[in-house]
């Protein structure tokens, strides 16, 4: 309709770290976006919601963000909608500015519902600077305060919430003056747990019990199966002798040095004892030898990575090692393996239909070797001129340069001359000739495992095949899937022997 052609366009933005009902509920966010983007004249064309996700931890994933900001570089909006500032981020100026530099740089403004702010004015700008400082200042003293709270639950023995142990449950009890919960054991997995430790006490260990449970089809608390990290993690804790665990791998302790008790134990103390004894890693095994494709080739059948067994000279998918399922677990002999996969790389360098991309990777990845201590430097200045810039900006919006505009565009200019200068740099290292060194004979024969391991990591693309059926003869060109990995592309390889040596090059995959 012509009307709403002539509208600004407007996306919403709602952010809550728990569904709740009170006035930031996430309903409540979306009506007053609404109602908001209404008084204003605006369409508004969508709302992104981020339930569960924090805005303060900088590991928390938000992806309505990110597709809201994808939508919006796309062009044709000019607002984004917020309720409060601190549903965009809780993490300082420094973050916000980013998100703001990229809103405006789509030609959009941030605005607030609730604070007198739209950053499409310099004094919007600055109000949105003071309230965000104003806004993490408050996140830090909920936090302490959340922190201190903890102490005093966990102190009292109450359990703080969280994914519930395997083998209990929880109830809410009254303790004088409040409300708390602890574990009880659960009548279903109780046993189930009893058994794991029994079968350990009886000269099990810890790969047999995962092997019953999930043979038996036991679900475990997270996840599809159990693997070895999560049997290994249960019966360690000392939630099962009725302490709680201190965060550390240890039992949490009062001021006096006693243990901190839960709940119900599922397990007596002297029980628990006995179980850390016999799960204990045992002493004086020798460590396992480097290998030259382990956890670099992997399982084509369910895309884990190969491990190698130099006793029985192979490598085997490391899923089904543990015990878990693999559609078509794969083995492959590990001399033969790493003889034809030496061989494909060095035939690779002289073929004239795939030599120059072979020289192409081997030559980024042996430059980018030498040079990794140049790389990591011009990385690390990088960062810190990035910071800097972060830091100017964030000084203009506090108004330091108000009386001297200049200045700030002298300073800001200088930052991204330097910025250029290292990009730049950092280019040139990874676009150099090919070097003559990689294509001299025994060279690749020449580095040492750690080496040779880096390179066949970063060149190559490997993935192993189970036979067809036991004790057939292993044919490597139908054993292994082997990719020259250039630019973004893996180019598929195959030498094949029949007669000649010959190498059969496949479409880019």
């Amino acid at each position: 309709m012509p009307e709403q052609s002539s509208q600004p366009r407007a996306l919403g933005y709602i952010r809550q770290s728990r569904t709740s009902e009170a006035a930031a509920s996430p309903a409540a966010q979306k009506r007053a976006i609404e109602d908001f983007a209404r008084s204003q004249g605006w369409l508004l064309v969508d709302v992104f919601s981020d339930i569960g996700r924090s805005g303060f931890d900088p590991k928390a994933h938000r992806p309505a963000l990110d597709n809201l900001l994808s939508l919006l570089e796309r062009g044709g909006v000019q607002r984004v909608i917020v309720w409060k500032l601190d549903r965009l981020t809780r993490r300082g100026i420094g973050e916000a500015l980013a998100y703001v530099d990229r809103i405006k740089n789509a030609g959009a403004a941030l605005v607030s519902v609730t604070e007198p702010f739209d950053t499409s004015t310099a004094l919007g700008e600055g109000i949105f600077a003071l309230l965000l400082s104003l806004a993490r200042a408050e996140s830090e003293k909920l936090s302490e305060r959340v922190r201190s709270g903890k102490s005093i639950v966990r102190e009292r023995g109450g359990w703080l919430g969280g994914p519930v142990p395997f083998g209990f449950g929880v109830e809410r009890v009254e303790r004088p003056g409040y409300l708390a919960s602890r574990l009880v054991v659960d009548p279903v997995q109780a046993p189930i747990v009893r058994e794991m430790v029994s079968r350990i006490l009886q000269g099990g260990n810890a790969r047999q019990v995962l092997q019953y449970l999930n043979t038996e089809g036991i679900s475990p608390p997270r996840g599809i199966e159990w693997n070895h990290s999560s049997v290994l993690g249960l019966l360690r804790s000392p939630v099962l002798a009725g302490y709680l665990p201190d965060g550390k791998g240890d039992i949490l302790r009062d001021d006096e040095g006693r243990p901190v008790v839960h709940g119900e134990p599922l397990l007596s103390a002297n029980e628990w004892r006995e179980l850390q004894c016999r799960i204990e890693p045992r002493k004086g095994r020798r460590p396992q030898q480097r290998s030259l494709l382990g956890g670099i080739a992997v399982c084509s059948g369910c895309g884990s990575t190969m491990g190698a067994d130099r006793s029985q000279n192979q490598y085997r998918c490391n899923r089904s090692a543990k015990g878990l399922s693999c559609t078509s677990p794969a083995r492959v002999p590990m001399r033969a393996t790493d003889d034809y996969l030496m061989f494909v790389l060095r035939f690779s360098l002289h073929q004239p239909e795939i030599g120059p991309d072979a020289r192409k990777a081997l030559t980024r990845w042996w430059t980018l070797h030498k040079v990794e201590t140049d790389v990591h430097s011009l990385i690390s200045e990088r960062d810190d001129i990035e910071s800097g810039r972060a830091r100017l900006r964030e000084l203009y919006v506090a108004g330091d340069f108000q009386d001297d505009p200049a200045q700030y565009r002298k300073l800001f200019d200088a930052y991204e001359r330097r910025l250029a200068d290292v990009l730049g740099k950092l280019e040139g290292l990874e676009s150099l000739p090919p070097s003559e060194e990689i294509t001299r004979p025994g060279f690749i024969e020449s580095l040492d495992l750690d080496t040779q391991r880096e390179l066949f990591g970063a060149v190559l693309s490997i993935r192993c095949i189970k036979a067809n059926r036991p004790g057939i003869r292993f044919d490597p060109a139908d054993r292994l899937r082997v990719g020259l990995r250039v630019d973004d592309e893996i180019l598929p390889l195959i030498v094949a022997s029949a007669g000649d040596i010959t190498l059969v090059i496949g479409p880019p995959t």
